[in-house]
């Protein structure tokens, strides 16, 4: 199936690669060469590489190293600048929750690859990070590097030895978890179903020293208009947030899509290709994502899930939604 966009990575996270490597005395161009990436563009702050050639990186700095916790020490490397303005933001947060929060909201202008999401529990505020289906495989090594910089910078901004309540990790088990446990200092469940940080909700609402409310919302200002350029220079995103405008009034043709943005039918085509895409493989992406979504909540019906997708009748939608998933929608409901 062809998805949508690859996802991108913030060139300041390859740089951090690059440093370790040269720190142990290894050859980074090396690394670069292998990903099939330029080494150059990592010095340019705001340019960004596709997520594929990330997990090449990765791979080919594990290969070079020979450590597969080698994302523990790229975390360490990460400095706040080096997550564009939103660093500068978390920084002057007023208090660690918020400036989880703040990473939740625009984490993506670090990578659009995964999202975060703050849940509170009782005690606890959990941190979660999914991935949605964009078909493009991630390297363990890269949610080592993220997760662990999350809990460095908790520990930096608070001033604090604040340890995570439990860290859940996808990656099987390694040979040797010293590193791991000698990094987050708490229970580790590897091979976990998801990434998950557990922290203790007392500390996060305890205020920063580095408090300053008036700066942190100058960055998310410039937060915010960075994402939008971004989101404005991908013609994809932009039809995707056409279809779904356009859905429950019916599937909306291309024809329809190409005139609300100001373009010719044969424009968007080219446009779409140019970013490895297509109308029809967005317009099935866009609904099967939906769809999943609208079946998660028991309080819309599949006739209206039938209606919102833009479907004429409901056997029309079902025989769709198995081709996408596998399952009939009642199945698919039962089992999420």
């Amino acid at each position: 199936m062809t998805h949508l966009q690859e996802p991108t990575t913030l060139s300041t996270w390859a740089a951090a690669i690059a440093r370790t490597l040269e720190g142990r005395g290894l050859d980074a161009a090396e690394a670069f060469a292998r990903a099939g990436l330029d080494m150059a563009q990592a010095r340019d702050p705001n340019a960004r590489y596709p997520v594929s050639g990330m997990t090449r990186l990765w791979q080919a700095a594990v290969e070079l190293s020979g450590d597969p916790a080698i994302g523990l020490q790229v975390a360490e490397q990460v400095q706040p600048a080096s997550l564009h303005a939103l660093g500068l933001s978390v920084l002057a947060s007023e208090t660690l929750n918020d400036a989880l929060l703040r990473i939740s909201r625009y984490s993506r202008i670090v990578s659009n690859a995964a999202d975060v999401h703050v849940e509170r529990r009782g005690t606890a505020v959990q941190v979660h990070i999914r991935i949605p289906d964009h078909g493009v495989p991630l390297a363990y090594e890269a949610f080592d590097a993220f997760i662990g910089n999350m809990v460095k910078m908790g520990r930096m901004l608070s001033q604090r030895d604040i340890n995570p309540r439990k860290v859940e990790l996808m990656r099987p088990a390694p040979d040797d978890p010293r590193p791991y446990e000698a990094f987050f200092r708490a229970p580790l469940a590897f091979g976990a179903a998801g990434y998950c940080i557990h922290f203790d909700a007392a500390y996060l609402d305890e205020p920063l020293p580095s408090a300053n409310p008036a700066l942190a919302q100058l960055n998310d200002q410039v937060i915010v208009e960075y994402l939008a350029r971004f989101d404005r220079s991908r013609i994809a995103v932009q039809v995707r947030n056409l279809i779904i405008q356009r859905l429950p009034s019916g599937e909306p043709s291309q024809e329809e899509i190409a005139r609300a943005l100001n373009m010719s039918t044969r424009s968007l085509q080219r446009r779409l290709t140019e970013e490895d895409s297509s109308y029809k493989a967005l317009l099935d992406d866009t609904r099967r994502e939906l769809a999943c979504q609208y079946l998660k909540r028991p309080d819309v019906s599949i006739g209206e899930v039938t209606y919102l997708l833009g479907f004429s009748d409901q056997s029309n939608f079902s025989r769709a939604f198995k081709r996408w998933v596998g399952q009939a929608p009642g199945e698919y409901r039962a089992s999420a």
